[in-house]
């Protein structure tokens, strides 16, 4: 699209006598919208350490700057030592809530209109002894957005299991 206009041009020599005019000519001036500018997407997390048997969770927020006038999809990974899928023997870790995919390569959509997503870690109590565990979100490309948070947003679920829990519990099972 663009704007047609007309013209006609009288050429003139160094002396300033003017030649015959010319034919009407038509050009047309195109008009280009301006570039749409991808979204930047960074990731944050407000509160870094969640006991597994306590009720905050891990809130994983995702922002975009630019447009916002269409749902934008946005793919991460997770990683860490918690895991978000187990066995009877050995359960899951925490459960998420936000997302969409199955395993560790996952989605999160942003709402038109919105420029918040958010990712909710659950942490799923147990009473294993282990160690602190992590949940590590990371940002990985995509063609509609750009990165804007290039390093993993890590997570930590803190073990809520005495370790003479186990000592206790074993010191009986022999005496039986």
């Amino acid at each position: 699209a663009g704007t047609t206009y007309a013209f006609r041009a009288r050429i003139a020599d160094a002396a300033g006598k003017h030649g015959k005019a010319s034919a009407a000519r038509r050009f047309v001036l195109a008009s280009s919208a301006p570039a749409t500018r991808a979204a930047v997407v960074t990731l944050a997390l407000a509160q870094p350490t969640v006991r597994e048997d306590g009720t905050a969770k891990l809130s994983y927020t995702f922002s975009r700057t630019g447009p916002t006038t269409a749902a934008l999809k946005v793919n991460y990974i997770i990683a860490g030592t918690a895991r978000l899928s187990g066995t009877v023997s050995d359960p899951a870790d925490y459960a998420i809530t936000g997302s969409t995919s199955t395993a560790a390569r996952r989605r999160v959509t942003f709402a038109a209109g919105s420029n918040t997503a958010t990712v909710v870690i659950d942490a799923i109590k147990d009473s294993r002894v282990e160690p602190d565990e992590t949940v590590a979100l990371r940002l990985t490309t995509g063609a509609t957005y750009t990165i804007g948070t290039t390093t993993a947003v890590t997570g930590t679920i803190t073990n809520d299991d005495p370790a003479n829990q186990i000592k206790e519990s074993t010191s009986r099972q022999a005496r039986i």
